[in-house]
């Protein structure tokens, strides 16, 4: 059964009857006007944000020792859509929280004795929007702790896939599907004011999040992951749930500010689930989910004023692959491949600004999620990692005006990468380059036993620009527009442990192939 939970803020009434009963009591209605006047002149106070949630039932998790119950999955939850038309003003964050998220999928934690018994997949986010009006100007407070969450939220997420043990009719497996989140919309057509609270940020919080996320595979509801794996060809069957479509829309009207280290104006993303692992000999693990299709339009006015604080920030990216199983006398097995990052479009014909170091104006990225480290061998051959997922394509038209001032604050960044090189949007300082593709794993002592395959990168996708407006930079190394499509990384090579006897003949594993920019 699916819940909604509801907060919301209370409003201040003045009835018709209380007016009436004023009048009769001798009160004129000049001095009545006068005094509410007062009233809504005195001092700014503080009002409650709005959350509404709706939330899939999880599953009921199995048991194996007495009374062979099986695992259930995760409930679908319901789709989620607010209006706000009313202020919300000084309010500590969140002001407006809109969300679905799937329930998490039953695990089952102890083999069977006659047969095993499966986890079970988590439910799909339900769809969520909100829409702000123009008459609704939300002002609030990000805070700093692990637990402060945005000013504004809306979001889809996918209920986890839970963990149990292959079946052996190879129908079932230890790695529970992770659920799908649903497409996410939000509108804004007023003004939102962020400011920060006055002790240091360690960690990156957005004025405003749209997102869309997979749950992971094979996970349990107390985040123990799967140990049994699941059947090669069901790697990608039971993979990470897929990130759903994302929008957002800022009109004319809207105006938004924020102010503070590490505080990004709006975050825009679209993640897929990662896939379960695999540790028992012989178990695979499974794939990464795909991230979703991101689009974005803005015709108002944005503004970040901190460093570390991008103004317009938009994902979509893949999930990472599961880690693959050790073995003994059996192989390894391979790591999962990562998923594959959706399309990601902007469109700016209004005014985007930053104030401070490393916060460009827009930064968007398609990335491929990294492929799985492939599992060692105490003896023989260790497995190969698995392959990066793929960028997809990103494309940004500029319209309007993007001014930035800090240094290395770049005003268009637009990246599509092939797995693991992408720059962090939330804490940008000068690139680095990871590998994409999965390690292979260590191989073992026996004559002729290499260490598995480094997996391939995964190919960068087309990136475009599309200029007709301004973009000024003040700082140094600011770009004006910077333009990136990365293949990434081919894995290592797992090494070789081979005795002094056999080291001569123990081979250590190829490097993962680096796949290419798109052309």
């Amino acid at each position: 059964m699916a819940s909604i939970e509801r907060r919301r803020g209370k409003r201040a009434e003045f009835s018709l009857n209380r007016l009436a009963a004023a009048l009769h009591g001798g009160i004129g209605l000049a001095a009545l006007l006068a005094s509410l006047g007062s009233m809504a002149a005195g001092p700014a106070r503080a009002d409650e944000g709005i959350s509404q949630v709706s939330r899939g039932a999880d599953g009921r998790d199995g048991e194996t020792a007495f009374t062979w119950s099986s695992a259930t999955e995760g409930k679908d939850a319901d789709p989620s859509a607010w209006t706000q038309s009313q202020p919300i003003r000084n309010v500590a964050s969140p002001a407006l929280e809109i969300g679905s998220v799937g329930g998490a999928g039953g695990s089952v934690h102890t083999k069977g004795v006659f047969h095993n018994l499966p986890g079970k997949p988590g439910g799909k986010g339900g769809a969520a929007s909100l829409s702000v009006a123009q008459s609704a100007e939300i002002s609030g407070v990000l805070g700093v702790s692990a637990q402060a969450r945005p000013l504004i939220r809306v979001f889809s997420v996918g209920g986890t896939g839970g963990l149990g043990y292959t079946s052996w009719t190879e129908s079932e497996s230890g790695i529970g599907r992770g659920g799908d989140g649903g497409p996410v919309s939000l509108n804004i057509a007023s003004r939102v004011t962020a400011t920060s609270d006055p002790a240091a940020r360690t960690r990156a919080l957005p004025a405003i999040q749209v997102l869309s996320q997979g749950g992971a595979a094979g996970v349990s509801k107390d985040g123990r992951r799967s140990a049994d794996g699941t059947y090669k060809d069901r790697v990608d069957t039971d993979r990470g749930g897929s990130g759903g479509d994302v929008s957002a829309t800022f009109d004319k009207s809207a105006s938004v500010g924020v102010t503070g280290a590490l505080a990004p104006a709006v975050s825009v993303s679209s993640l897929g689930g990662d896939g379960g692992h695999a540790s028992n000999s012989g178990g695979y693990p499974s794939n990464g989910g795909a991230g979703g299709a991101v689009d974005f339009a803005n015709w108002g006015t944005i503004a970040a004023n901190g460093s570390n604080s991008t103004a317009v920030i938009l994902q979509s990216a893949g999930g990472a692959g599961g880690g693959g199983a050790n073995g003994a006398f059996a192989a390894g097995t391979p790591g999962g491949r990562g998923g594959a990052g959706g399309v990601v479009k902007a469109l700016n014909g209004g005014t985007i600004a930053t104030r401070g170091d490393y916060s460009f104006g827009i930064m968007a990225q398609s990335v491929g999620g990294v492929g799985g480290s492939g599992g060692g061998a105490a003896f023989v051959d260790g497995g190969d990692g698995g392959g990066a997922g793929l960028g997809k394509l990103v494309s940004i038209t500029n319209y309007g005006t993007i001014t930035t001032t800090g240094a290395g604050s770049s005003g268009i960044v637009a990246q599509s990468v092939g797995g693991g090189s992408a720059l962090d949007a939330f804490y940008a300082t000068r690139p680095t380059v990871n590998q994409g593709g999965g390690s292979g794993g260590n191989s073992g002592i026996l004559l002729f036993a290499s260490g598995g395959t480094g997996g391939q990168g995964g190919v960068g996708g087309d990136v475009k620009a599309e200029h007709r407006g301004v973009i000024r930079t003040a700082g140094d190394a600011a770009h004006g527009v910077l333009l990136q499509s990365i293949g990434g990384g081919g894995g290592t090579g797992g090494a070789a442990s081979g005795s002094t006897a056999f080291l001569s003949v123990a081979l250590g594993g190829a490097g993962g192939v680096a796949a290419t920019a798109a052309k």
